[in-house]
């Protein structure tokens, strides 16, 4: 809820700096920086949920460095998105019902 007084400010790791706009005024930085992700910028999110995010993102992982601070940072974003969908098979979707309400 956006009522003009309050905002959001969301850490994430530079791996996933992204949040989708839901209609709630927020700020995001980095968790090892603080250092906030200019409103003009466009982001992108993929959700857990989505059953086709883990591939997109190594796919994604497979152009970086290997073994750099972003790619560990990746890969422990891909263990996360594994396990989600592991232990949660009934809520996984498409990428179009994904990012629907």
């Amino acid at each position: 809820m956006n009522n003009g007084k309050f905002y959001i400010k969301i850490n994430v790791p530079k791996a996933a700096s992204a949040l989708v706009n839901c209609g709630v005024k927020a700020e995001l930085a980095f968790r090892d920086t603080g250092e906030a992700i200019p409103e003009d910028e466009p982001i992108f999110i993929l959700r857990a949920c989505d059953r086709q995010a883990s591939s997109i993102l190594r796919v994604y992982q497979a152009k970086m460095r290997p073994a750099s601070d972003c790619w560990k940072g990746l890969q422990a974003v891909i263990e996360e998105f594994t396990h989600f969908r592991q232990n949660n098979p009934d809520k996984m979707k498409q990428p179009e019902e994904a990012y629907t309400s």
